[in-house]
């Protein structure tokens, strides 16, 4: 079976709803992966930092969080 994504560890399955502000951000790894741009890790840095901010007021849990770390930021 072929990979999907390059850098998306697709092992990881994201089975909660996001924010849709996170969501966005989401679709714009997915996207950069799919095309091999390099733009990628910049984006998943913005994507850790950003989501971060979610857990403290519960829109995200912390597991949630480390979940989207482990399929986009590689853990």
């Amino acid at each position: 079976m072929e990979k999907k994504y390059r850098w998306v560890n697709d092992s990881v399955k994201i089975d909660f709803p996001l924010p849709k502000p996170i969501q966005e951000k989401v679709d714009m790894l997915e996207y950069y992966d799919e095309t091999e741009d390099y733009g990628y890790f910049d984006a998943c840095e913005v994507l850790e930092c950003y989501a971060k901010h979610w857990v403290p007021d519960e829109s995200i849990t912390q597991e949630q969080f480390e979940k989207l770390c482990d399929r986009y930021c590689g853990g």
